[in-house]
């Protein structure tokens, strides 16, 4: 008998397009960020690598979702980018925990984890170095993987992999695989970490039917986290 959480993942509107093909265009980008990361993690390739990251994680995603917006292939209610008043509560709510989930992940799991697995090809984001322009840039990072990728890898995916599956513990957990395998070059306990993590925005997702939750809670979590 299939396990299934409540709050069913709505179907989303018929479209002319593949079910899986919304978060296709919208998240192939992603999967090459890590290799101009592994390229330009020196400090003296720094400017090169936020205009790429600008151009690959921000700039392209963001205007695929809103062409596919537009032209009706999307509706930002079937992926729960509608806020109501009570999702407020979900905001105040990822305030709460993210904390306690930033010293469990970071401060407890990773170190674990590092003492017994492999290497890794990168360790993420080089942030300059001055005041001002490194803020300005954390708060870009965590913005904008916060508010796309709770899109794409909740809301797109969700909404897509609701058409295979009846379960939404094997939507959860197929979305976390897709979001952590974007992690690759991160090594293996980032895509670990990454993986298990995912699980927190997904169930809250499929629970609340709503982006807004998810969206704050990962914009929070990578500001500290980064």
């Amino acid at each position: 008998m299939p396990i299934s959480l409540p709050g069913r993942i709505a179907h989303g509107d018929p479209a002319s397009l593949h079910p899986l093909a919304p978060f296709a265009l919208v998240a192939w980008p992603w999967f090459l960020n890590d290799l101009y990361l592994i390229a330009l993690r020196s400090r003296e390739n720094l400017a090169l690598l936020w205009a790429l990251d600008a151009l690959f994680y921000a700039a392209i995603p963001t205007t695929t979702l809103c062409v596919l917006l537009l032209r009706g292939h999307l509706s930002a209610e079937a992926i729960g980018l509608r806020l109501r008043p009570s999702h407020v509560l979900d905001i105040l709510l990822s305030a709460v925990v993210v904390l306690p989930l930033v010293i469990l992940f970071e401060g407890e799991l990773r170190p674990s984890l590092e003492s017994c697995m492999g290497l890794r090809l990168c360790t993420g984001y080089t942030f300059p170095e001055g005041d001002l322009i490194e803020l300005s840039l954390r708060a870009y990072a965590s913005f904008s993987a916060g508010i796309l990728e709770e899109i794409a890898y909740r809301g797109l995916l969700f909404v897509s992999l609701r058409r295979f599956f009846n379960s939404d513990l094997a939507v959860v957990t197929i979305g976390a695989l897709v979001f952590s395998a974007a992690h690759w070059c991160q090594g293996p306990v980032q895509l670990v970490l990454t993986f298990l993590w995912a699980f927190i925005p997904g169930i809250w997702y499929v629970f609340r039917r709503s982006l807004a939750g998810p969206i704050a809670l990962h914009v929070a979590y990578d500001w500290f986290a980064l």
